[in-house]
């Protein structure tokens, strides 16, 4: 008689905890019946996000007005965005007129960095010098950035897109 075993718990599903969560925006930004301010900015509207990388059940993402356009952006192009580099739970949001969020004691935030920008485009033509002489460093760099993309991808499962964007945040950084 074969012995009962314990039923396993799937290592994509712990993975899936483990993993920073990525979402699409499903719908435009609309105005929020409960604009929050956080870290001195006002955040009026909010709009409905889904998973891309979990069965988790999506939910709605504060930005302020300066954000529309790119969150418009955004969401035509399926972008996908990242949880900690493109958004973030905060706590010790306020509800407009003064008193802390009640019932979820945080809020989820896009970053504030995500704006449109606001400086305007110039159409003044400036002599740009010939790069020839600089690319073979950039040319390694790029090859090198290549490989470590490839690595994490192969190494943790992870996403082209994610590695990549992990990859230039180390970088940047």
């Amino acid at each position: 008689m074969e012995k009962p075993t314990k039923p396993q718990t799937s290592s994509s599903v712990r993975a899936d905890a483990d993993q920073p969560a990525e979402v699409v925006i499903e719908f435009e930004p609309m105005e929020s019946r409960d604009p929050i301010i956080w870290n001195q900015r006002r955040y009026d509207y909010v709009f409905k996000v889904a998973h891309t990388n979990s069965g988790k059940k999506g939910w709605h993402l504060y930005c302020c007005e300066e954000q529309l356009d790119w969150v418009r952006d955004a969401m035509q192009s399926k972008l996908v965005l990242t949880q900690g580099h493109d958004f973030t739970d905060e706590s010790g949001c306020m509800v407009v007129g003064g008193e802390l969020c009640g019932s979820h004691r945080s809020r989820t935030i896009l970053h504030q960095g995500l704006f449109e920008d606001d400086e305007p485009e110039s159409d003044d033509l400036t002599e740009v010098r010939p790069l020839q002489a600089e690319l073979p460093a950039y040319e390694d760099l790029g090859n090198e950035l290549g490989e470590s993309v490839h690595r994490l991808m192969k190494r943790f499962d992870f996403s082209e897109e994610t590695a990549s964007k992990l990859i230039i945040t180390a970088f940047l950084n």
